[in-house]
């Protein structure tokens, strides 16, 4: 047992470690590995956990406790991996749009829509003060390098087609997000509450107005009577 995990999680960053390079080998090779289907589903939960990591000042500016902490980790993963198996899905709607392609290859480019999550990895990095916006920034354009290299790879067009239909699906996501699928982010919302444990009302806005209205070095000045 604990072989064949240890199995899953080298092949796992190894299709991780080739997906950063944009090397298109590990598309044709992630279709046919009999265990493709989960370890692409393991990049996206992996990717949906680093990516909370990265955001959890806000989990401790909430109060939200250790326990819960770490069951929203998990449960980010799940969320994450709903949202990009419809992302997988509008990507290939727009190619069927856009191309002249068969239903099997629109099932393959929504299958490895996946993989495009693979620098989402990094997405703790967010954490780092000053930086952390600008790596959010760097890792979101290295994500969709990879899925319009995956487009090219699948229906075997150019960086500009290919580059069209992704930000056409982007297009898709955003109008879905804020029409009829407005009932999904509120359950989505709803389920990410519960998972916490905590409403999640404080925003980073709030925790600094409170620190910059406290006097300075007021934490070390000492009270009547202390030394």
């Amino acid at each position: 047992m604990i072989q064949a995990i240890l199995a899953y999680l080298v092949q796992l960053f190894e299709v991780i470690g080739y997906a950063l390079w944009l090397d298109p080998r590990i598309y044709a090779a992630a279709i046919i590995h009999p265990q493709g289907l989960e370890i692409i589903m393991g990049i996206i939960f992996l990717s949906g956990m680093s990516m909370l990591l990265g955001q959890s000042v806000m989990l401790f500016v909430n109060q939200v406790r250790r326990g819960r902490f770490f069951f929203s980790l998990a449960t980010n993963g799940l969320v994450f991996l709903a949202s990009y198996v419809i992302w997988g899905t509008a990507v290939a709607f727009s190619a069927w749009l856009l191309f002249d392609v068969g239903e099997i290859r629109l099932v393959i480019v929504a299958f490895l829509v996946g993989i495009s999550t693979a620098p989402m990895v990094f997405g703790f990095l967010i954490l780092i003060p000053y930086m952390g916006p600008a790596i959010g920034k760097v890792l979101s354009v290295w994500q969709l390098l990879i899925m319009t290299t995956i487009v090219q790879f699948t229906f075997e067009v150019d960086f500009i087609p290919a580059a069209i239909c992704v930000g056409l699906s982007w297009l898709l996501m955003l109008l879905l997000s804020n029409t009829i699928g407005k009932p999904v982010v509120r359950l989505r919302n709803f389920v990410y509450r519960k998972a916490t444990g905590s409403s999640l009302d404080a925003t980073m806005q709030d925790i600094v107005r409170e620190y910059s209205s406290r006097p300075a070095f007021q934490s070390h000045t000492p009270t009547e009577g202390q030394p």
